[in-house]
């Protein structure tokens, strides 16, 4: 069956089991669950097993690219075989330019395993 909804940005990670759990297997929605870091990548990969209509990205948020440890992207990256989704990756100038070229280079790391896995990417731009 189609999905009637598509919500392709949110922070299922985030919410309270209950809600997750309310969300869950709802055949009138798909839910991309969008990543910030290590952690809550491998959260929203879990619930994805979990819910028949969640799908996983993951991802390093561009404003906690100054706090993620090159294991930690390294890691991330890894996961990438396991989802069909990258995100929520990208630039940021707006609310963190003072970690603007590390954006960068992380940004372009998620790119490239983009490109060469053929996954989508969901970006954060504010700003860019």
């Amino acid at each position: 069956m189609r999905k009637k909804y598509v919500d392709s940005h949110i922070h299922l990670n985030e919410y309270p089991e209950e809600r997750i759990s309310s969300l869950c297997g709802r055949d009138d929605i798909e839910l991309i669950a969008v990543s910030e870091d290590l952690h809550s990548s491998l959260t929203n990969i879990l619930i994805e097993k979990k819910c028949s209509n969640v799908r996983a990205a993951v991802g390093i948020h561009p404003w906690n690219v100054g706090k993620v440890s090159a294991d930690d992207l390294a890691k991330v990256l890894e996961l990438v075989d396991n989802v069909s989704f990258i995100g929520e990756v990208g630039l940021d100038k707006r609310f963190t330019p003072e970690t603007f070229d590390l954006q960068l280079k992380i940004f372009s790391e998620f790119v490239t395993q983009a490109l060469s896995d053929r996954k989508v990417l969901l970006l954060h731009a504010a700003g860019a």
